[in-house]
C-alpha cells in the first residue's frame, strides 16, 4: 500500500514461477497495458530507458524464482549488471535453496555475479504477529479473509501454506466483485487435496514417493537423536544414510539441484537433508501411510491404531497426514478401517499434573531444543545451548500437561469429511464430531512459537476448559463442526437435539464457536445459525457449565 500511495517508487509484480522468463513476463504485461504487440527485447529496452531516466524508480518485484528457472537467471544477471541505471531496482523472491544457488558460485568457492551485486538478504521464517497482519491486509485486497481464529494458528504462520490456501480459495475473475472468501482458520486434510491439483507430474510424485518412505523410516529408527527427533516433529528432515536406502543417488542428486532438498549437518552432527515442498511430502506421505494401514489393519486393529500415532505423532503435519490415509485408503476401494476408528476412538487424551522435578524437551522455532526442569515452587528452569534460565512460578501452580492428545487429533480433523458406512447408511463423521467434540480439554497441537500467546478458555473447576468464543475456531474439531453445520447445519436438527440432550459443556461450546462463524455467511444457513445459536445452545450452554461448576 505504501508503494502505491509513494512519488518515488512504482513496483511492477512479475509471477517467474510458471518458467516463462522475468522479459516475457514484462512484455506480457505490457502488450496488456497497451494492446499493442511487444516482443522481450522491446521490454528489455524499454527497462534500459526507464532506468536512466528522471522520475520515480521501477522497483521489479520478481516472485517465485523456480529452481529451473535458468532462463530467469541468467536475465537477472543482465538486469542488475551495470548496462541498467540506478533508476531500475530488482526485488526477488525464492525458496531459500534455490537463493543459495542463485547467490553462489557452482564451485562453492566465491559468489555469483548476483550474489555479488544484492545488497540485502531478508530471510523469511514464520511470519509474527505484524507480519501476520499485514498478510491478513493483503488477502483481504484481493477478497480473501482469514476466519476468526486464524492468528492462533502456527501452521498458517508459514508463508507457504497461506500462498497454498490463498492459491486455491482466490475469487476467480467471473465471481462477483462484490463478494470475497474466507480461508479456514486452521489446516485440514483439504492442503493435501488442493496439492495434488497443484503438482500433478508423475516423476515428482514418485520421487516424493520414495521420498515419504524414507521420512517415515526415519523417525521409526529408535536410536534417532532426541534433538533430530524434536527437529522432525517441526519440519519434515531426513537423514542423508536413510534416504539413500530409499531413492537412488542420481534421484537425491537431482532433487538437491532442483532445490527440492536442502543439504545441512543437524546441531546432532548427523548429515540431513530438509524437504523444502512439505506439502508434496505429505501428500505422499499419506498414500503410503494408507497402504501400510490396510495391511496392518486386517491382522489387528488396535495394534494399526498404536502404529498410526506412534509413527504420526512424530512428523510435521502428522494428524492431517494420518486422518488423509484413511480417505486414501477408502479411494483404493477397500473401504474404511472402522475398526481402526474405533481404536483410535478408545484412545482420549489423559490430563496429567506435572511433579516437582519432572524434565521435558521441546523443539521452538528459530531457536532449537530447549530442556525444562520443573521446580517444586512452580518455577521451571530451561536450558538453551548451555545457557539457563529461571522461569518465575506460575500463581496458579504447576498446572498439567495433555497426554495422548493425537489420536483424538487425527479424529478431529478425519470427523470433517463425510464419512457413511453399513446398510443403514450411517454417518461416521457425525458419531465423531459427537465424541470428540466433547472432549473436556482443547485439542490443538501444541504451540512451539515463541511469541504464541495461548489462546482464551475458561476453566471449569472439576470439569476441565472450553475455548472462550473470542478467540475463535482453534482447534480442528470445531473446524470440522463448522464445515458440517455450514453445509448441511438446517438438516441436521436430530443431531443438534442429541447435542443438547448431551449437556457437554465441551461440544456445545465448540457449537458456540462454529455457529458463530456460520453466521457470518450468506445465505439462510445465517439466519438459520443466528436461530440456533441464539435461542437453543446459548441457554443450553449456559445451563451445562453452571451445572459442571456446581
Amino acid at each position: 500500500m505504501r508503494s502505491v500511495r509513494s512519488a518515488d517508487v512504482a513496483v511492477l509484480f512479475v509471477d517467474a514461477d510458471d518458467g516463462r522468463g522475468v522479459l516475457q513476463a514484462v512484455a506480457d504485461l505490457l502488450t496488456s497495458a497497451l494492446s499493442w504487440p511487444v516482443t522481450p527485447e522491446e521490454a528489455r529496452h524499454w527497462l534500459r530507458q526507464l532506468s536512466r531516466a528522471d522520475g520515480p524508480a521501477l522497483v521489479l518485484a520478481v516472485d517465485g524464482i523456480g529452481p529451473d528457472h535458468d532462463l530467469a537467471r541468467r536475465e537477472l544477471e543482465d538486469l542488475s549488471s551495470s548496462t541498467f541505471g540506478p533508476q531500475l531496482r530488482l526485488i526477488v523472491t525464492a525458496d531459500d535453496a534455490v537463493a543459495t544457488k542463485l547467490l553462489g558460485h557452482p564451485n562453492g568457492r566465491q559468489a555469483s555475479a548476483i550474489g555479488r551485486r544484492v545488497d540485502v538478504q531478508i530471510g523469511l521464517g514464520l511470519l509474527d504477529d505484524d507480519e501476520f497482519e499485514k498478510a491478513a491486509e493483503a488477502l483481504w485486497d484481493r477478497r480473501m479473509g482469514l476466519q476468526h481464529g486464524a492468528a492462533s494458528a502456527l501452521e498458517l504462520r508459514v508463508p507457504w501454506v497461506l500462498r497454498a490456501l490463498g492459491g486455491h480459495y482466490a475469487p476467480g475473475t467471473n465471481d462477483p466483485p462484490d463478494r470475497a472468501v474466507v480461508l479456514p482458520a486452521q489446516l485440514s486434510p483439504d492442503v493435501i487435496g488442493h496439492t495434488r491439483e497443484r503438482f500433478p507430474d508423475p516423476e515428482l510424485r514418485r520421487k516424493f514417493l520414495r521420498l515419504a518412505r524414507g521420512v517415515l523410516h526415519h523417525v521409526e529408527d529408535p536410536d534417532l537423536p532426541l534433538a533430530l527427533k524434536l527437529e522432525a516433529m517441526a519440519t519434515f528432515v531426513v537423514r542423508r544414510g536413510t534416504l539413500e536406502r530409499h531413492l537412488d543417488r542420481a534421484d537425491i542428486d537431482g532433487l538437491m539441484a532442483s532445490g527440492y532438498l536442502k543439504p545441512a549437518i543437524h546441531d546432532s552432527g548427523v548429515p540431513v537433508l530438509f524437504v523444502r515442498l512439505p506439502e508434496i511430502l505429505a501428500s505422499e506421505a499419506s498414500r503410503v501411510l494408507a497402504e501400510e494401514l490396510m495391511a496392518r489393519a486386517t491382522s489387528g486393529p488396535a495394534k494399526a491404531a498404536r502404529w498410526l500415532v506412534a509413527v504420526t505423532s512424530r512428523i510435521s503435519l502428522g494428524d492431517i497426514i494420518a486422518a488423509h490415509a484413511f480417505a486414501d485408503a477408502v479411494q483404493g476401494q477397500r473401504g474404511v478401517p472402522l475398526k481402526v476408528v474405533a481404536a483410535l476412538a478408545d484412545m482420549p487424551p489423559r490430563w496429567t499434573p506435572i511433579a516437582a522435578g519432572t524434565h521435558a524437551a521441546m523443539h521452538i522455532d528459530g531457536v532449537g531444543m530447549v530442556d525444562m526442569t520443573f521446580e517444586e515452587d512452580g518455577s521451571f528452569t530451561a536450558e538453551i545451548g548451555g545457557k539457563r534460565q529461571k522461569i518465575p512460578a506460575d500463581p496458579e501452580g504447576l498446572g498439567g500437561l495433555l497426554g495422548d492428545y493425537h489420536p483424538w487429533l487425527i479424529l478431529s480433523h478425519l470427523a470433517g469429511q463425510r464419512i457413511v458406512y453399513g446398510a443403514e447408511a450411517t454417518r461416521l463423521d457425525l458419531e465423531l464430531l459427537g465424541r470428540v467434540g466433547s472432549c473436556p480439554h482443547v485439542l490443538r497441537r501444541p504451540d512451539n512459537f515463541m511469541q504464541g500467546s495461548g489462546v482464551q478458555t475458561h476453566s471449569i473447576s472439576g470439569y476441565g476448559e472450553v475455548v472462550c468464543h473470542a478467540a475463535g475456531i482453534v482447534e480442528p474439531v470445531t473446524l470440522s463442526l463448522f464445515k458440517m453445520l455450514s453445509s448441511e447445519g438446517p438438516q441436521q436438527e436430530e443431531w443438534i437435539e442429541r447435542a443438547l440432550a448431551s449437556r457437554s459443556s465441551s461440544l456445545l461450546a465448540r457449537l458456540d464457536i462454529a455457529l458463530r462463524e456460520t453466521e457470518k455467511l450468506l445465505g439462510p444457513v445465517a439466519t438459520w445459525a443466528q436461530a440456533a445459536r441464539q435461542d437453543r445452545i446459548a441457554p443450553a450452554l449456559t445451563e451445562a457449565i453452571e451445572c459442571a461448576a456446581a
